[in-house]
């Protein structure tokens, strides 16, 4: 529940906005659970993907107990969310543990390169660029093998925040 409750107050805000008709554009919300059970807010999540016009999109690790068209309905999203991202100007949110959102980083540089027709590291530039205009965001917990120097990393940029904002 850790990792899904950010996005749990963004899609309860997004049908606040909604009910005084401002426009939002389109958002996804990608799931990943080792068993059913673990699928918290199943309910709630239908119940908004209806109200905010989400796509009912929920990509499982429980896949084998569910048979589906993996690669033809990943590709079908792949290409959706490379537009979001690329041509719409959208952003993407990655919340829970710091594995998986290294994975994630690893499938946002794949997507450029597949989608964008560009090698490898013209994609990791393109997902730094998505990462230092803002449109990247990252809430992530667990350990970490360079969590020292992460955290240097972290202080830093702090440092250099502040002193900006006081000029």
């Amino acid at each position: 529940g850790t990792g899904i409750a950010p996005f749990r107050s963004f899609w309860m805000h997004r049908a606040e906005l909604m009910k005084v008709e401002q426009h939002l554009g389109p958002a996804i919300f990608f799931g990943g659970y080792r068993t059913p059970e673990l699928n918290l807010y199943r309910n709630e999540k239908q119940k908004y993907h209806r109200i905010l016009e989400l796509p009912p999109v929920n990509f499982s690790r429980f896949s084998r107990e569910v048979v589906i068209e993996k690669d033809a309905v990943g590709d079908q999203m792949a290409r959706r969310l490379y537009e979001y991202l690329n041509i719409h100007g959208g952003h993407i949110y990655v919340c829970g543990e710091f594995y998986m959102a290294n994975d994630v980083k690893s499938f946002a540089v794949s997507l450029f390169q597949k989608y964008g027709n560009i090698n490898e590291d013209e994609a990791a530039s393109a997902v730094e660029n998505l990462i230092n205009s803002g449109r990247y965001h990252e809430t992530i917990f667990g350990i970490t093998v360079g969590a020292r120097k992460t955290n240097l990393d972290y202080k830093r940029k702090a440092r250099l925040m502040k002193d900006y904002s006081f000029r």
